[in-house]
């Protein structure tokens, strides 16, 4: 997750709290869009472990900030979506088909963030595996029939809510979530992939655990990372994904493993066994920044399961 994105994900992770607190109307006032911008830049510095500055520092930093229109622009999609749950019901099959295909899309351009890095293009194997995802995903919905299984299941599953973006983009942030979280999710498990697999073996973790506790050794950003891959292994992020959506969305698990199967895979009865797996999630906290488009529209309750930024 670059720079930008991290920060347009945290304000917008604040503001929502503003209007679950019955504040919405406050994302209207600049100024009130500023000091959320200022908090932003304060807990970024905190997760990273960076100086902490003053409030007056931070809001001048957010008065002056190259993302503050960018920042601006989302809080008034936020004030308009947020809490507004709009389906496809109205629309024609084609309409749905397009906004489906606008999502796929979407999706794809959000990649271009990963397709930046050299560390990304460098690994061939998830490039071409992400890629042959969305070209067959792609040639999917220009078939005959085939794109009408994944509406129906966006139906079925209770996931066939809108957002509109501007006045001519409108998408599934399901469908844009479930994939650019795929993605983002893999990718970051190849990023400091062998000091991390070091620190959480089975032995070495407790260790690692108490010089969190007592030194703050790494940043909360990092440790965050160190406490979810002990969690979750790497051959196992499609299952979370797949339960993390279901506890979040409270839809039926095996409704959105069909059209999870349907997004992932060309012929989903080709791979029977993906994603059969059970997976307990009681002790695992739900990860901050996943299901940003599907967050702009509905309210994701918080687990109450203690995790790597509680102490914020």
């Amino acid at each position: 997750m670059d720079d930008m994105v991290l920060l347009l994900e945290t304000c917008k992770s604040i503001a929502r709290t503003v209007i679950n607190d019955g504040h919405r109307d406050a994302l209207l006032n600049r100024i009130v869009i500023v000091r959320i911008l200022s908090m932003a830049l304060e807990r970024l510095d905190e997760l990273s472990g960076e100086r902490l500055l003053s409030d007056e520092e931070y809001m001048y930093k957010a008065t002056n900030h190259e993302f503050l229109e960018s920042v601006i622009g989302q809080m008034d999609l936020l004030y308009k979506s947020y809490g507004s749950l709009v389906t496809d019901e109205d629309y024609s099959y084609e309409e749905r088909l397009d906004i489906l295909r606008t999502s796929v899309n979407i999706a794809d351009n959000l990649l271009d963030g990963f397709r930046a890095r050299k560390t990304y293009m460098e690994n061939l194997k998830l490039k071409s595996k992400h890629d042959e995802i969305l070209e067959d995903l792609k040639y999917k919905i220009d078939a005959i029939d085939l794109p009408e299984k994944i509406l129906d299941l966006l139906e079925k599953s209770g996931n066939n809510f809108l957002l509109k973006l501007d006045d001519v983009k409108v998408i599934y942030p399901v469908v844009v979530d479930l994939l650019s979280d795929t993605f983002g999710m893999e990718y970051s498990y190849t990023e400091d992939k062998e000091v991390i697999d070091r620190l959480i073996e089975k032995k070495l973790y407790p260790h690692t655990v108490e010089l969190q506790k007592l030194k703050k050794s790494f940043s909360m950003k990092f440790y965050s990372k160190l406490e979810f891959r002990s969690l979750v292994r790497a051959d196992r992020v499609r299952i979370y994904i797949l339960h993390e959506y279901s506890r979040a969305l409270k839809c039926d698990v095996s409704i959105l493993r069909r059209l999870y199967m349907e997004l992932l895979y060309y012929d989903p009865n080709n791979h029977p066994n993906a994603m059969r797996a059970k997976m307990d999630l009681s002790a695992t906290a739900p990860r901050e920044y996943m299901m940003p488009f599907v967050k702009m529209v509905k309210k994701i309750e918080y687990t109450g399961i203690p995790h790597a930024y509680s102490d914020l």
